[in-house]
């Protein structure tokens, strides 16, 4: 598999990483009612139930997310501003 720059890059490595992936939650936990987020970790409350029963693959897919969403908060002038999922 041939790795490009930026987000394909990203997505290789993860692809070709073997490790288990660590739980995202940093213990701030609370859910934004606009959004639909934990405030601390970023996940939903179905992404949050289901971490224990996913695979690997799966569980960097929810990160990548995860990477995204925080992109969008930080681009946002309000969290208020995003839409519930």
């Amino acid at each position: 598999m041939r790795c490009w720059p930026t987000a394909r890059k990203l997505h290789c490595m993860l692809e070709l990483k073997t490790d288990a992936v660590a739980s995202p939650c940093n213990k701030v936990c609370r859910i934004d009612a606009n959004t639909g987020w934990c405030e601390g970790c970023l996940r939903t409350l179905r992404e949050i139930g289901e971490w224990s029963q996913l695979d690997d693959a799966d569980k960097r897919e929810v990160v990548i997310q995860l990477d995204q969403r925080r992109l969008r908060l930080m681009a946002s002038p309000s969290k208020s501003d995003q839409p519930a999922p």
